[in-house]
């Protein structure tokens, strides 16, 4: 079994997976993600976890502890957008990859610079960037949409129409 990111004392907790190998400027834009992350008041916890540019589904690299626990939380961040009827294909594609050297092909993951993982005690509960209903929800969108939900709260309780 592999070790989960859990959420902390019941609350939500973000996991930033950060690109370990990513364009030039691509670095500070992971730490401006960060730090917004840790400013928005919606996580109990905000934790990185360092990941390739491209992981091989299989082989060494697969089977080792660390391979399998990006292994399960990709598996685990697919299952959520398919139960979330969202698209996180575009963001983790995997593609069949050949080398010039011999005919065998291995199944390739690629990782964007900063992916936001956020979960709960039930599991995952939101990933970006992902694609929903054609629009695309960027780590940067789903940010502000937290701050905004914390700049305006709902001080009216909703409205219950009752029958007697």
């Amino acid at each position: 079994m592999t070790r989960q990111p859990q959420a902390v004392d019941g609350g939500t907790s973000a996991e930033l997976w950060v690109r370990a190998d990513v364009p030039g400027g691509s670095n500070d834009r992971q730490e401006r993600l960060y730090e917004r992350a840790l400013d928005v008041d919606a996580y109990a916890d905000v934790r990185t976890r360092l990941v390739p540019n491209r992981f091989s589904l299989s082989g060494v690299a697969a089977d080792s502890p660390a391979g399998s626990t990006i292994s399960d939380l990709v598996v685990d961040a697919k299952r959520w957008a398919a139960s979330a009827g969202v698209d996180l294909d575009p963001y983790l594609p995997v593609t069949d990859e050949s080398s010039l050297a011999c005919t065998d092909t291995r199944r390739v993951l690629t990782f964007p610079s900063v992916t936001l993982v956020e979960r709960d005690d039930e599991g995952i509960t939101h990933v970006a960037p992902h694609v929903d209903d054609g629009r695309v929800v960027s780590v940067e969108s789903r940010l502000a949409a937290l701050a905004a939900d914390e700049d305006s709260p709902d001080d009216e309780p909703d409205a219950v129409l009752a029958r007697s």
